[in-house]
């Protein structure tokens, strides 16, 4: 049984993937693999005190990712710690904003990869028929990729199960188009929330 590491730190039972481009081997990664329950994301290779490429290099795409309701506390604790990673770390955002008491009435997704959650978003039903989608993040080193339209797929087809007509959503200015490619409508002026230009954007469904 492997020792559990400290925070960030690698495994020793730390594995090697294979980039490959046009079917030769180009170059060797380590990635860890941390064994389930310990509750520790993929993504902590960033901090790893030891030589690593970013962490892009050690994901492979083609691997099966799984974006699904969250049925455990664990992946409802993994979709909290991205969101304080993305929101309060990265953004600033306070973390009793972020960690709101709308989380315990809420839909809650996570994309999954490699028993880690990397994306994560949330639903909540204003009424029979209009519902809000919110706290979308996406791990750092994974945007771009294709897992934040996945996990908004992935609650809007809730979303349709539940009768819900229209969808709003407050966007963060600078990811407004993402949600425009995804048939998202600007309403109104942008505004300030927990001091990040928004601006409010709805879908009919």
């Amino acid at each position: 049984m492997s020792t559990r590491p400290a925070y960030g730190a690698l495994p020793d039972n730390a594995k090697t993937r294979y980039s490959r481009d046009e079917g030769e081997a180009k170059v060797t990664r380590a990635c860890p693999e941390y064994p389930k329950g310990w509750g520790y994301p993929w993504a902590t290779t960033r901090s790893a005190p030891v030589t690593l490429a970013p962490l892009h290099s050690c994901y492979n795409a083609s691997m099966a990712q799984v974006v699904k309701a969250v049925q455990s506390p664990w992946e409802l604790t993994g979709a909290r710690a991205l969101r304080l990673r993305v929101f309060v770390q990265e953004q600033g955002v306070p973390r009793e904003v972020e960690l709101d008491n709308l989380d315990a009435a809420a839909f809650h997704a996570v994309a999954l990869d490699q028993e880690a959650v990397v994306g994560t978003g949330r639903l909540l039903m204003d009424s029979p028929t209009e519902a809000r989608i919110g706290r979308m993040a996406v791990e750092q080193p994974l945007r771009r990729q294709g897992i934040g339209g996945q996990v908004l797929a992935f609650l809007e087809a809730e979303a349709r199960s539940r009768g819900v007509r229209r969808i709003t959503l407050h966007a963060q200015t600078y990811v407004a188009a993402f949600y425009a490619a995804h048939g998202y409508l600007p309403v109104g002026e942008p505004f300030l929330e927990a001091n990040i230009p928004h601006v409010t954007m709805t879908k009919d469904l």
